[in-house]
């Protein structure tokens, strides 16, 4: 990377390889080159990349709307809530304790 900083940029590359490898191993080699090597010199990945660094740095607000979303959902569906609260008392590890009482409350509010 720091040769195409220093010459800001290349046109061409060259690939000089000798037939020791199976050719579908070559092949392969030359399909990882061409599927993410060359796209991170040429840049076709940034948007990738700066979405990614977007989420990433922004993903408890993200997930916690998400799950917020998903919770309200449930808890506005009779069945669904019923079938969440059956879900999770087989599997108390699998929700987080205020996503578990989001769901009680709701089953309670339906139930009534």
């Amino acid at each position: 990377m720091s040769l195409v900083l220093f010459w800001s940029g290349f046109g061409t590359v060259l690939s000089f390889a000798h037939d020791w490898a199976p050719p579908g191993a070559m092949w392969r080699n030359y399909e990882i080159i061409a599927l993410f090597v060359m796209p991170h010199f040429n840049g076709s990945l940034a948007s990738i990349d700066e979405s990614a660094a977007r989420v990433s740095a922004h993903k408890e607000k993200l997930m916690g709307a998400a799950t917020g979303a998903i919770m309200k959902a449930i808890s506005s569906d009779a069945k669904a809530a019923e079938a969440f609260a059956k879900m999770t008392q087989a599997s108390p590890f699998s929700v987080t304790p205020a996503q578990r009482a989001a769901a009680d409350s709701g089953a309670e509010k339906k139930a009534k």
